[in-house]
């Protein structure tokens, strides 16, 4: 074996040489260690980012699909305003045909009820009517005795427009038995 035997001068080179080499080898180790971290910083930084730009585009997208809501919206909203406005508009006339309705539902009703207040009133002119051809017949009965009395229509002899109506004839037999019972 071979000693050798080193000065305190050698000592101390031998030591910073020694701590040198050691600081190089902590450094390299040290960067390498940064290095890997950087890495991993940068590999998180870049995953980060692209969910950065996802969540962006995603954001851009959901306003831009919010804005066109809005506007659909306010469409709807405007249409919705204009069908109530037509609502009002078509109620009120609704509501003026159903009064006219119910306005000729009660003239129709009006003049139901006249036409058979004038038909009863037509029956009993007829009626009174007949009471006073009885009365009449009867007077005449009274001045010329006679049992039968046949009429018949008379045709017309010219062919005028007017006249152009087939008169049919027809016989009205009076006897005094029967104008005494009532039917003519």
């Amino acid at each position: 074996l071979c000693f050798v035997t080193l000065s305190s001068q050698n000592i101390g080179l031998a030591v910073k040489f020694y701590s040198r080499k050691e600081n190089i080898s902590i450094r390299t180790n040290r960067k390498v260690e940064l290095e890997k971290e950087v890495a991993a910083l940068l590999g998180e930084v870049s995953s980060l980012s692209a969910k950065i730009n996802t969540t962006t585009a995603n954001i851009t997208l959901l306003r831009k699909w919010v804005d066109d809501k809005k506007q659909i919206n306010k469409t709807k909203a405007e249409q919705l305003a204009t069908i109530k406005q037509l609502i009002v508009t078509t109620s009120k006339h609704a509501n003026k045909v159903l009064s006219y309705y119910d306005k000729h539902d009660a003239n129709e009703a009006h003049m139901h009820k006249r036409r058979l207040y004038k038909e009863g009133k037509v029956d009993e002119m007829n009626r009174n009517l007949s009471l006073v051809r009885k009365a009449l017949c009867g007077s005449l009965y009274s001045i010329f005795p006679v049992s039968e009395v046949i009429a018949q229509s008379v045709r017309p002899n010219n062919d005028s427009k007017r006249n152009t109506v087939d008169a049919t004839g027809f016989v009205i037999v009076f006897c005094r038995m029967q104008l005494e019972n009532g039917s003519e």
